[in-house]
């Protein structure tokens, strides 16, 4: 996301419109796409974004986990459903009004209504969702980003990484349901972390699943198959990356390029996990 801010001027009256631009991409990662292999994982990474009335923006990206069954169905469906959450509540409510374990509660109720709509054991059922949750909230005066379990965001062109956690165990929103030994060791983990900030300090902002550290750390190599260097991932808050919507799915599908060198063996691209980015 960056943030424009148009100002249009008529006569002695100066008018700000607040306008928000958006992109946002998904591609499987290479221990899913096994290149080479009869084999193939379903991209386990969703994400869902709201414009709000006000024309601010709701994003979220889910990671599924890479032992769960069918979590790339849980992934999408969470991140619409907390998305729609969220959109439902600041048309009642600020940002800065939202209280964060009723946020989790009633998204954890939602999730626990479908799991009883798809029938199954019940337990079994409820691991679909086991995902982790990084968003943001953004108004015309004040923003958030939410995270619950690992994953990176980015703010003003400084990237933060969430994770990784002990036994490489993050912490799923559905644990509150099934309990773990991940909330035995850290209880506070139980809870949303949110990170809030007036928007009039933002330009740029954006969310990504934890895949997005492979993009980070190939940043000085060149796409495969080419001598063009994949530069950092701040480059993907700027042209052309805003002018058409599928030049963010290009650019990492480029990264994650598979070919074949001088002795016709197969090399995978840079991207191990599932990367997502908005």
């Amino acid at each position: 996301m960056h943030k424009k801010i148009e100002k249009l001027e008529e006569t002695a009256i100066q008018l700000e419109v607040f306008a928000v631009d958006v992109v946002a991409a998904t591609v499987p990662g290479m221990e899913h796409i096994l290149p080479g292999k009869p084999l193939w994982k379903n991209n386990q990474d969703g994400f869902a974004i709201a414009h709000c009335k006000d024309g601010g923006v709701i994003a979220v990206v889910c990671d599924g986990c890479s032992t769960g069954v069918m979590t790339e169905l849980g992934a999408m469906i969470g991140a619409r459903q907390l998305v729609h959450l969220l959109d439902e509540l600041l048309a009642k409510m600020s940002v800065s009004s939202l209280d964060w374990d009723k946020v989790r509660d009633e998204f954890v109720r939602r999730l626990v209504l479908i799991v009883r709509t798809l029938g199954g054991e019940y337990y079994e059922t409820l691991k679909t969702f086991q995902f982790t949750t990084v968003g943001f909230i953004l108004t015309p005066t004040d923003t958030v980003v939410f995270h619950f379990g690992d994953g990176l965001y980015m703010i003003n062109g400084q990237v933060h990484r969430v994770g990784p956690y002990e036994d490489n165990e993050p912490p799923y929103i559905i644990y509150t349901i099934t309990g773990s030994r991940v909330f035995d060791r850290d209880p506070g983990l139980r809870h949303f972390q949110v990170i809030g900030m007036p928007t009039d300090t933002i330009q740029t902002i954006g969310v990504g699943t934890d895949g997005g550290q492979d993009l980070i750390d190939a940043e000085a190599k060149c796409f495969p198959g080419t001598e063009e260097l994949i530069g950092p991932i701040q480059r993907v808050f700027a042209d052309p990356f805003f002018e058409n919507p599928d030049a963010l799915r290009r650019h990492l599908s480029k990264a994650n390029k598979e070919t074949v060198d001088e002795r016709s063996k197969i090399k995978p691209g840079f991207l191990s996990d599932d990367t997502t980015l908005v």
